[in-house]
């Protein structure tokens, strides 16, 4: 199974550190660059934070300021996907952080 934008994985992120990620980046991101843009899934309660950097996902929030990268083959298992007005939410705020949609 390959990984898309709007998906979430259980990742290696390193240190033998493994947390679920939201996928930023879309396959052709993937095939090119062999990495995948993720940002951080936290508990929701573990903040006060509101969108446009955390975006609410059922108990959890994606956390955008952390955006980071990784090998694609370090992202391990696939947890599901967010729904399509979640993956909007955070299209707009990294189109907002990159002033691609201002």
């Amino acid at each position: 199974m390959r990984p898309t934008s709007g998906d979430i994985w259980l990742a290696d992120v390193g240190a033998e550190t493994r947390r679920a990620v939201y996928v930023v980046s879309d396959e052709r991101f993937h095939r090119l660059a062999e990495r995948a843009v993720v940002a951080p899934m936290v508990p929701a309660d573990a903040t006060d934070r509101t969108p446009p950097w955390w975006i609410g996902h059922e108990d959890s929030v994606v956390a955008l300021e952390r955006l980071s990268s990784l090998p694609v083959d370090r992202l391990l298992e696939r947890r599901g996907a967010v729904p399509h007005s979640t993956a909007l939410a955070v299209q707009r705020a990294v189109g907002w952080i990159t002033a691609s949609n201002r």
